[in-house]
């Protein structure tokens, strides 16, 4: 019997693969995504490199979460009609790099 192995990682995305969604995952097309649930987290600002809460966006089937910035968070308000983070789970929305 043989046994398959996976294949060892050729990149440094490959061997230290990000828990962070960001545009070039999005390989230049938009994308249709669910939400799961919001969470807010203490993130560290690269810039003070002081830890700060960030509004955090867990989606359906998706392996990466996404780190909300202050516009995003309040187009989501808008596109959900709530800035109630509750209030977002099960929204669709569609994401575009850029």
């Amino acid at each position: 019997m043989t046994t398959a192995t996976a294949r060892p990682p050729r990149t440094v995305a490959e061997l230290y693969p990000s828990p962070w969604l960001s545009a070039g995952d999005l390989a230049g097309r938009a994308v249709t995504v669910t939400i799961a649930r919001v969470d807010i987290e203490d993130i560290r600002n690269p810039q003070t490199t002081e830890k700060e809460p960030r509004a955090v966006v867990t989606f359906e089937r998706a392996q990466k979460r996404m780190i909300l910035n202050k516009t995003q968070a309040h187009r989501l308000a808008e596109i959900t009609g709530s800035e109630a983070f509750d209030a977002w789970a099960c929204a669709r929305v569609i994401l575009r790099p850029g």
